[in-house]
């Protein structure tokens, strides 16, 4: 059987001399896994196949249950300024680990893959005030993923508690919370999306990752948290 889909590359994980294991979220199917040969002679396996590259495909199965395989894939947008700008490129680098880490489920979500492709595009397009897209990312996925944090700060919860994902009245040290100082921060950030400096940046950072870890089974650390602070600081 022949299907074809768009898809949004997440990993490309060698699987042997010849093959290759390629993740992907498609906007019909959700996340899936194809096998791709691997050669030079095969246009399946260049530079379109790419982590956070949009492409449409077509892939083959031989029953319900039988494992993938990427038949074709074309780009169909190309990026403009990514490669050419370090700072774009750290922040390009941290979603593809966010998106690799947060997206586990087979679950359909078109509205997600197009709200996806429209923020990585407009960060790409944006020639100034790009530094927040990560955060901006972070937060909207977590109202696609069904952990959204509630802003219900006020002078009795002036807490934020990353496990209830609420403003609650009694402070829990991090990561199971915020203090009152990091807590006015983050409402404001939940209020405008904007970090209006670096240390606003990571403290924001720092509190979104802990936050999804907390709700996301086996999060665990980014890796690229520490390239991305020290070029855009």
């Amino acid at each position: 059987m022949i299907f074809s889909d768009k898809a949004l590359v997440l990993q490309v994980i060698k699987y042997s001399d010849k093959k290759s294991i390629i993740k992907c979220f498609t906007k019909k199917n959700g996340l899936l896994s194809f096998i791709v040969a691997r050669s030079k002679k095969n246009n399946t396996y260049n530079a379109v196949v790419q982590p956070l590259h949009f492409i449409d495909i077509v892939y083959s199965k031989k029953s319900a249950n039988s494992i993938l395989f990427l038949n074709e894939a074309n780009c169909y947008y190309n990026y403009k300024s990514v490669s050419t700008n370090l700072f774009k490129l750290c922040i390009f680098q941290f979603i593809n680990e966010l998106f690799i880490k947060s997206l586990k489920e087979h679950v359909v979500n078109e509205e997600l893959f197009d709200h996806i492709f429209q923020s990585i595009k407009n960060f790409d397009e944006s020639t100034n005030s790009f530094e927040n897209t990560h955060l901006v990312l972070m937060i909207d996925l977590t109202i696609f993923l069904g952990f959204e944090p509630l802003n219900n700060f006020s002078d009795n919860n002036c807490f934020f508690n990353l496990k209830e994902g609420s403003f609650i009245n009694v402070e829990f040290p991090f990561p199971l919370g915020l203090n009152g100082s990091e807590s006015i921060i983050f409402s404001e950030f939940l209020k405008t999306k904007q970090a209006t400096n670096k240390q606003q940046r990571n403290l924001i950072v720092k509190i979104l990752t802990g936050y999804f870890a907390e709700h996301i089974p086996n999060f665990n650390y980014l890796k690229s948290i520490e390239v991305l602070q020290d070029v855009l600081n």
